[in-house]
């Protein structure tokens, strides 16, 4: 009884867990780097472009959401880590203005979340 109780415990937390970012996103998987997750609700907005070759890759990434810029700070911050970014640098010039800075081997992303009118924009630009 206590392990199934147990099983049950693990199969609810993992599926909790996985319903907090998006991995695969069919429409825009083009222009998504795979190790650069986005929370639920947020789309990817037409500004969005990215290059990748052999040894490098680059782009900004944009999306619009409803998400607190506080919540999205979390997230990234929580599950960038659990990918292998590091972070190494944080600002927050306004209470809406949020930059994280993540370097991963020999790339730096950059997340910019702030809040415009009623939505909150997140920008990834990596580098």
């Amino acid at each position: 009884m206590l392990y199934r109780t147990f099983l049950v415990s693990l199969v609810l937390l993992a599926a909790f867990l996985g319903g907090c970012y998006e991995q695969d996103v069919p429409d825009d998987s083009a222009i998504r780097f795979v190790d650069i997750p986005v929370p639920i609700g947020f789309e990817l907005l037409d500004s969005s472009y990215t290059v990748e070759a052999e040894t490098i890759r680059t782009g900004t990434i944009s999306y619009e959401g409803s998400g607190y810029p506080l919540h999205v700070e979390r997230f990234y911050k929580k599950v960038m880590p659990e990918l292998a970014w590091e972070l190494y640098k944080t600002d927050a010039p306004t209470s809406d203005t949020r930059y994280l800075f993540f370097r991963k081997d020999n790339e730096i992303c950059v997340v910019h979340i702030f809040k415009k009118m009623r939505n909150t924009y997140i920008d990834i630009e990596l580098r």
